[in-house]
C-alpha cells in the first residue's frame, strides 16, 4: 500500500492543536487508553507541565489525532533554547507520545512531523523501542551509549554477604570517606577566591549563574532563566529540591539542584548550572550535598547526564556509574547544525532536562 493511498483512508484522522479548553477531553482518553501510565491521567501534573511552562503563556505546545471527534492519539513539546557552541536555536523536546492501535502507522507518523516542524532543533530522552524507531525513521540521531548513570552510596550496605564480600565493603566505605574528606580540605585550602557555600530549599533568584559568552561558545546546553528554573524544580507537584550554590563576592558561579525523595529516601541531581570552569567549586557543592543528605539518613545520590564536566567532579568523589537504559536522541533541519550536536563530549544534558517529573 503507498503512503498516498494510507493518507485517503486515514484522511478522517485530523491533527488539532490543544488548548486549555481541551484539557478535560485529553485527560478522559488518557484514563480510557493509558490508566497504567500515571503521569499520564495526573490532570495537575499536566497543567503544571505544559500550561504554566514559561514559554507557554497557557498556549500549550500539545497535539492530538481526532477521529470522529475523539481523540485517538497526542504528543506534546517541551520548548527551550539550546545553545550549540555559542548560537541559540528555538528547541523542543517531545514527550506524552502516546496513540491508540488504530492510529498507529501513518497517523502517528503524521503526528509526529506536525510536533517536528514547531521547532528546528528536538532532543528526547527516555525514548521507548517504538518511538526509537519513529525517531530514527524521522532522521534523529542517537547517543544512547554515552548517556551514564551515576550512584553513591550515602551508607554502609549492611544486608548479608560472605566475611570477604563485608570487608571489601567496609574497605570501599574508607577509601570514600578518606576521599572525600581529603577533597573537602584540600578545596579548604586552596580557596583563595573567596567562595561560599549557601543552600536553601528555596531557590534564591542571586544564586542563578548569567552564562558568558565564551562559556556557551563550546558546549551543548539548555539556556535556563531563573523564571525557567522556579517552574521546572520550586512549582513543580512531584519534586522537593534543594539548592546549593558557589558564590564569589556575591555573584553565582555555580547551582547545583538536588530532588529528595522521601519515600526511596535517595536524592537525585537534577541539574548543574556553571559559569566558565567551575570544576573545584562544583566539586565542593557536591561534597556539601552528600554530607547533607547522609546526616538526614539518606541511604544513596543518584543520577543520569550526558555531562562531561558533571561526570568529571562524580568520578573524582567516587561515584560509580553505569550505562543507562534511557535513550538520548536529537534533532536538527540543517545538516551543519546537526553535525555539530553529534559530539557527546560537548553536550551538558541532565536528568532535570528530562521530563522526568
Amino acid at each position: 500500500m503507498t503512503e498516498a493511498t494510507m493518507a485517503r483512508e486515514t484522511s478522517a484522522v485530523e491533527i488539532k492543536a490543544i488548548t486549555e479548553n481541551d484539557a478535560i477531553a485529553l485527560h478522559q482518553f488518557y484514563v480510557a487508553e493509558f490508566a497504567h501510565i500515571p503521569k499520564l491521567t495526573n490532570q495537575a501534573l499536566w497543567e503544571w507541565e505544559f500550561l504554566r511552562h514559561p514559554e507557554s503563556q497557557g498556549k500549550p505546545l500539545f497535539f492530538a489525532l481526532q477521529q470522529d471527534q475523539r481523540i485517538c492519539g497526542a504528543i506534546g513539546g517541551l520548548p527551550a533554547t539550546l545553545s550549540v557552541q555559542g548560537e541559540h536555536h528555538p528547541a523542543c523536546h517531545p514527550v506524552d507520545f502516546f496513540v491508540t492501535e488504530q492510529c498507529k502507522g501513518l497517523p502517528a507518523l503524521r503526528l509526529f512531523r506536525k510536533m517536528l516542524a514547531e521547532r528546528p532543533v528536538h532532543y528526547a530522552s527516555y525514548v521507548s523501542d517504538d518511538a526509537e524507531k519513529l525517531f530514527t525513521a524521522a532522521g534523529f540521531l542517537q547517543l544512547n551509549s554515552h548517556i551514564q548513570n551515576y550512584y553513591y552510596g550515602l551508607k554502609p550496605d549492611t544486608s548479608p554477604a560472605p566475611v570477604k564480600a563485608r570487608l571489601r565493603r567496609l574497605a570501599i566505605a574508607c577509601i570514600r570517606s578518606l576521599l572525600l574528606n581529603w577533597t573537602h580540605l584540600k578545596g579548604l585550602l586552596t580557596n583563595r577566591g573567596g567562595y561560599t557555600y549557601p543552600s536553601s530549599d528555596q531557590l534564591n533568584p542571586d544564586w542563578v549563574p548569567d552564562l558568558p559568552s565564551q562559556d556557551t561558545a563550546s558546549r551543548i546546553k539548555i539556556l535556563k532563566s531563573t523564571e525557567y528554573l522556579r517552574w521546572r524544580y520550586q512549582d513543580s507537584p512531584n519534586l522537593s529540591c534543594r539548592y546549593f550554590a558557589a558564590l564569589r563576592d556575591h555573584q553565582p558561579h555555580c547551582l547545583l539542584v538536588i530532588h529528595a525523595d522521601n519515600v526511596n529516601k535517595t536524592a537525585a541531581i537534577m541539574d548543574v548550572i556553571m559559569a566558565g570552569e567551575c570544576q573545584p567549586q562544583l566539586i565542593q557543592l557536591l561534597i556539601r550535598a552528600i554530607r547533607h543528605y547522609r546526616k538526614l539518613g539518606y541511604t544513596a545520590m543518584t543520577t543520569t547526564a550526558l555531562n562531561q564536566p558533571l561526570a568529571q567532579a562524580l568520578r573524582v568523589l567516587g561515584f560509580s556509574s553505569s550505562p543507562s537504559t534511557h535513550r538520548f536522541m536529537f534533532y536538527a533541519r540543517n545538516k551543519p547544525l546537526k553535525e555539530a550536536m553529534n559530539n557527546p563530549q560537548l553536550w551538558e544534558f541532565n536528568l532535570g532536562d528530562t521530563d522526568v517529573i
